[in-house]
């Protein structure tokens, strides 16, 4: 017979010197607190818990559900700057969740990944394992954190998988604000306060970018509009980057002749004559719009002559792209993904295209 083994999910795991991992319920005894000398807690749960504050600790809350579908990604910056800087000081962090199992292990493992920059996701998660042998982070926490590890602990809107991520969660958010308009009002509420937040990344990636794509870098492929010849995006805005890339090369092996410093180049339609983007910042302007009024679906416009360039969809089910990569879990090679969603698609036959040498 197998035995079972007991596990007391209050137990406190001590994964580095004065970094703990626990249920609430340690969280909430102060005689436990008190012996472990915290002096942080960081709380990671659905709702605020009522604690009986300790005047000698920080207190901080994440809301997360421990849900697949939850984004854990966009809070691990906060996360990893409260329990670095709590260690730093020589102050005591505790990190908890309701059970100390999936959403406050998958923060420290995040925490390890980050701080000891050659730890992997494969590498923090059995230290952590080995340290409190319950944890177990949802499928789509170790998602994330795979891609973490791929981002290396940045996440800098400037890598391409960042931006594909958080435009996948965006385009969810909008749409299940839309399908959820006849839910409570605090319920899309929170949904809209996703949607938001992710075009509010996008929107302070754009300002940091400086409007780079109205300076014509070398070696880089622009899209202009046909009729008025305002330029609408570059080749890092396109969801299918790689594949453009390979033709610009190819394109400029066959123009090595040519002296002039800008070359139109023919727009090769693909099979249904279009090209996706994920977001530019022309776009992000008016999502507000169509997000008040929860529109599904629209023609996308020349920002300056108003020519209909394509369309937006935002119905379900989407076409998407899937990229895949491989990382280590649990020692064995795993297979991971990021999806973006086609949902903003350009007509081929309306812009033209542009190398700058």
């Amino acid at each position: 017979m197998t035995k079972l083994i007991k596990y007391d999910y209050a137990e406190m795991s001590e994964i580095l010197p004065g970094l703990y991992l626990s249920s609430l319920d340690s969280a909430l005894d102060s005689q436990t607190l008190t012996t472990y000398s915290i002096k942080t807690i960081v709380s990671i749960l659905s709702n605020l818990p009522k604690f009986n504050r300790i005047d000698s600790i920080n207190y901080y809350f994440i809301e997360l559900d421990d849900e697949e579908q939850q984004d854990l990604l966009v809070y691990l910056e906060r996360t990893f700057q409260i329990i670095d800087q709590s260690l730093k000081n020589n102050q005591n962090v505790l990190v908890h969740c309701a059970l100390g199992v999936s959403r406050s292990s998958a923060t420290v493992i995040a925490y390890l990944m980050k701080s000891q920059k050659s730890s992997s996701f494969n590498d923090a998660y059995r230290l952590v394992k080995s340290k409190r042998i319950i944890i177990g982070p949802n499928f789509g926490f170790r998602r994330q954190l795979a891609l973490y590890e791929k981002l290396e602990g940045d996440l800098s809107m400037t890598n391409v998988w960042m931006r594909r991520y958080i435009f996948n969660r965006m385009v969810h958010s909008y749409s299940d604000s839309y399908y959820d308009h006849q839910q409570p009002i605090q319920c899309q509420s929170r949904k809209a306060k996703n949607f938001l937040n992710y075009l509010k990344m996008f929107q302070e990636y754009f300002q940091q970018q400086n409007q780079s794509m109205l300076v014509c870098q070398p070696k880089c492929i622009y899209y202009k509009c046909k009729s008025c010849r305002s330029i609408l995006f570059n080749q890092n805005d396109l969801i299918d980057n790689e594949n453009d890339q390979q033709q610009q090369q190819q394109q400029q092996q066959q123009q090595n002749n040519n002296t002039t410093n800008r070359h139109v180049l023919s727009t090769n339609n693909d099979a249904d004559g279009t090209i996706h983007i994920i977001i530019v910042k022309w776009i992000a302007d008016d999502l507000l719009k169509y997000f008040d009024s929860l529109q599904k679906s629209g023609k996308i416009d020349c920002p300056k002559c108003q020519t209909k360039l394509g369309r937006f969809e935002w119905n379900r089910p989407y076409n998407y792209r899937r990229f895949i990569y491989t990382v280590q879990y649990d020692d064995y090679p795993w297979m991971n993904e990021v999806i973006v969603p086609l949902v903003l698609s350009i007509t081929r036959s309306k812009i033209d295209t542009y190398i700058v040498q």
